[in-house]
């Protein structure tokens, strides 16, 4: 986006979606009740983004009403801008979805657990010992269970005092958070250096010895 915007003398616009950050449709009260709740739905989001549109067209950029809008998205986003092209064709010219699981949803028949296969594989590729990482989730599980464990992880890992190991089962947010940096590697796993929450190296997954 950043590379064709000045090309095509386009404005670059991040839209918050609803619920989320300071876009709260109820204040402070968005989560007391399940009937706010109703309202965080993909569709509901799709409508507000179609009045953003509307309103930066009249009121905010200067010679834009007639400007042709192009929806860019990766994953749930590019779920989003796929489904905006589609139920909104007359406000969305055009969409490009990236890693969009559009098709993933119960009774789909994709298998569930292809991402994980798909960075498991990323790793190997790269050099790493599955049979060790294998070991280390086991290891991570075993200290657990042991308050002599749970300090050593929790000095290990340098956990504040709010996110420490107290019990048996909390190994399992630290299981999740180690694992999804494992999947966010992977998934920009470039070959060039590039940030993504933080500075990442050339090709990040590669082994380094």
């Amino acid at each position: 986006m950043w590379d064709i915007a000045p090309e095509f003398h386009a404005a670059v616009v991040f839209a918050e979606h609803r619920f989320f950050g300071k876009t709260q449709p109820y204040g402070d009260q968005c989560c007391n009740t399940t009937d706010h709740f109703g309202y965080l739905s993909s569709e509901q989001a799709l409508a507000d983004f179609v009045l953003l549109i509307e309103h930066l067209k009249q009121k905010k950029l200067d010679g834009a009403q007639k400007s042709p809008v192009i929806a860019f998205g990766g994953s749930y986003g590019g779920m989003l801008a796929a489904w905006i092209r589609i139920k909104y064709p007359h406000k969305v010219d055009g969409a490009i979805a990236s890693s969009a699981p559009v098709f993933w949803f119960t009774g789909s028949k994709i298998p569930t657990d292809l991402c994980d296969k798909i960075t498991s594989r990323s790793y190997v590729d790269a050099g790493c010992n599955r049979k060790a990482i294998e070991k280390g989730w086991l290891a991570l599980r075993n200290l657990s269970q042991t308050a002599r464990g749970r300090s050593y992880l929790n000095e290990l890992f340098h956990l504040e005092d709010k996110s420490r190991l107290t019990s048996e089962d909390d190994y399992k947010f630290l299981f999740q958070y180690i694992k999804e940096v494992f999947e966010t590697m992977a998934l920009v796993n470039y070959p060039y250096p590039a940030e993504f929450f933080s500075p990442l190296p050339a090709w990040p997954v590669k082994v380094r010895k």
